[in-house]
């Protein structure tokens, strides 16, 4: 494995060129290879699965043990031990990266056919663990009970299996590409070498940004499914990351608890034998403990999965809803940004510490659920025991629901004016009653705040403890966000996404880089699109010429608008008539700090509607 993956980095390597050529030597190769590239969405899928296939490594890793052979003491063994384990997972990190780099490569059917036989390696090498140690499981069970055997059995398949289904992933995916390209190599025409080497190019991002920004009267498909946000790749990784945790530990325990209750029970039975000597009916009792305790610790975990799948949903929703907002202009998420380097750290945790949060909030979601019900089996299983303070419970809030509502109706029959529904205000009657019935209550609310404030201090737990894997919800009260530092996260991550990856602005760059190649080929400032099958391309077209004066008054008359206290001050004699026109009929479109150029820009005009409404005559 080692020897494939140093041949196919120097591959990479010598296929691709430095930006500067010194020493001079072999057309400016070998160059530097980034193995990772999130601008480009086509290849998602591969950095997602890859990041699963990683994500499945940890366990793999806890399951071994590693010895110190030289003398330290326990806090050494300990430092050594950590960073053995940060090195094992470097380790790890660097063998997934030829699968990310495979896809950057300067000739794409290349670098498809690297990655695909690194992938099926990558993907036999795997099985083959999991078949030696499923045998050496078999070897070792011989004589054991069948709880610890599939114990043993259920730990390779859970370290293994995630990380072989992303593998499978991955090797579909290339296969298919080198299905894909080659058949677009072989229908293309033209010089062979030129095709090969052509990154194809889709038209969809356009598409997309003229639906999401000029869409008039848009129906509920156009505007809530063409305009969708795609979900970003930091996002993305935390969802598949997280499923292959959660699902490692979920399957682990479910096999573990059962083992673990099982040895209890025969613990239980050689004490019993030896110091308590138990009757028959308290074994009775003390077996039916221990299935429920089983029972309830396999089905909290399940049910703690159920309600962060439940969390993830909304948190997709809410991201994407964030993110249409903010590339459309209608919210800002900071005023201002005091600290970039902040922000752009605290972006970079974002992933890393959603993950951390949601696999927090299972632990205490399984503690939680396991307690409650734990409490509900307690109830069951000794109703005669705790039957009688469960009573004394339940009749303490019934008098606080009791005393509750009564001061409620007293007040709406004696002291309230029945013209305060009707004012929308409060008119009290009876004022000397009222302080008497204060005077009276006095005592009694005390008794009933202490109810109020064990349900509030328990409302507010449970509140934080469901928000728990929410980094989008601030779990603090308003004024204090500074202190919550996975909201401040969230923030920074929203606002990084929308300023890197955001459509619009990536349109609109990709607009003038092709408008300054075309003018320095042939002075040509239009566009037009050509479609060829299903892919659209941005072709030049010589249909349309625009003189440099013209073009000139174009930029000034938008800059004007931009700018209007230079209005006074331009010595075009800018006249007031003329600015009341361009800003009736221009519609200028601005992006966090980035000024779009009009509808017309996106639709490509012609000369016509260029010039208008920027005409000589007019400016």
């Amino acid at each position: 494995m080692v020897e494939l993956r140093i041949v196919v980095w120097v591959i990479l390597i010598f296929m691709q060129k430095r930006t500067k050529k010194y020493p001079d030597c072999f057309g400016g190769r070998p160059g530097f290879v980034f193995p990772i590239n999130f601008l480009n969405p086509r290849h998602k899928f591969v950095y997602v699965m890859a990041c699963g296939a990683l994500a499945s490594t940890w366990f793999q890793i806890t399951l071994n043990e590693y010895s110190i052979d030289f003398n330290v003491n326990k806090w050494g063994a300990s430092f050594v031990s950590i960073f053995f384990i940060m090195y094992l997972l470097l380790v790890n990190i660097i063998v997934t990266f030829p699968l990310l780099a495979c896809v950057e490569a300067p000739v794409p059917i290349v670098g498809y056919t690297l990655g695909a036989i690194y992938s099926d390696v990558y993907l036999g090498i795997g099985v083959y663990n999991l078949v030696m140690n499923l045998r050496q499981a078999d070897a070792d069970d011989i004589g054991t009970p069948k709880v610890y055997s599939n114990l043993l059995y259920s730990q390779y398949v859970i370290a293994y299996a995630p990380e072989i289904f992303c593998i499978i992933g991955i090797v579909l995916w290339y296969h298919y590409k080198i299905i894909r390209e080659t058949v677009r190599i072989c229908r293309a025409d033209g010089n062979w070498k030129e095709v090969v080497v052509q990154q194809p190019q889709s038209q969809s991002q356009i598409k997309y940004v003229k639906r999401l920004l000029y869409e008039r009267n848009p129906t509920f498909f156009k505007k809530h499914i063409n305009t969708r946000v795609k979900l970003p790749f930091s996002l993305l990784i935390v969802c598949i990351v997280d499923a292959v945790i959660i699902f490692q530990l979920v399957t682990f325990t479910v096999f573990l608890i059962p083992y673990l209750f099982d040895y209890l029970k025969g613990e239980v039975k050689s004490w019993n034998d030896e110091i308590l000597f138990l009757n028959d009916n308290q074994i009775k009792i003390a077996n039916r403990v221990f299935d429920s305790l089983t029972s309830i610790s396999v089905l909290s975990p399940i049910l703690a999965v159920v309600i962060l799948v439940g969390h993830f949903i909304h948190v997709i929703y809410s991201v994407q809803v964030e993110l249409k907002e903010f590339r459309t202009g209608g919210k800002k998420l900071f005023k201002k940004i005091k600290f970039p380097s902040i922000t752009l750290s605290s972006s970079v945790r974002y992933a890393g510490y959603q993950i951390a949060a949601v696999i927090t909030a299972w632990f205490v979601y399984y503690f939680v659920i396991f307690v409650l019900l734990s409490l509900v089996a307690a109830l069951i299983i000794f109703p005669s025991q705790l039957g009688y303070y469960y009573y004394k419970f339940f009749v303490l809030v019934a008098w606080f629901v009791i005393l509750t509502v009564s001061q409620i109706i007293i007040c709406k029959l004696l002291f309230v004016a029945k013209e305060s529904s009707s004012m929308k205000t409060l008119i009290i009657t009876n004022k000397r009653m009222f302080c008497f019935f204060s005077y009276v209550m006095l005592l009694y609310n005390i008794a009933t705040g202490l109810m109020t404030a064990i349900l509030r201090v328990t409302l507010s737990f449970l509140s934080m403890v469901i928000l728990l894997p929410r980094m989008d919800r601030l779990l603090f009260l308003k004024g204090f966000e500074r202190f919550d530092s996975g909201f401040n996260m969230y923030k920074s991550f929203v606002l990084v996404e929308n300023l890197l990856k955001n459509p619009v602005l990536q349109v609109f760059v990709m607009l003038l880089q092709s408008n300054k190649k075309l003018s320095s080929e042939n002075h040509d400032f239009s566009m037009k699109m050509m479609s060829e099958g299903d892919n659209d391309y941005i072709l030049p077209s010589a249909a349309a010429r625009v003189s440099t004066r013209a073009r000139n008054r174009w930029f000034v008359a938008y800059t004007l608008i931009k700018n209007p206290k230079l209005r006074k001050t331009w010595a075009g004699g800018y006249t007031d008539k003329c600015d009341d026109d361009i800003t009736q009929k221009v519609d200028v479109v601005e992006y966090d700090g980035v000024s779009l150029l009009p509808e017309a820009m996106i639709d490509l005009p012609d000369e016509k509607k260029l010039l208008s409404p920027y005409s000589a005559s007019e400016c």
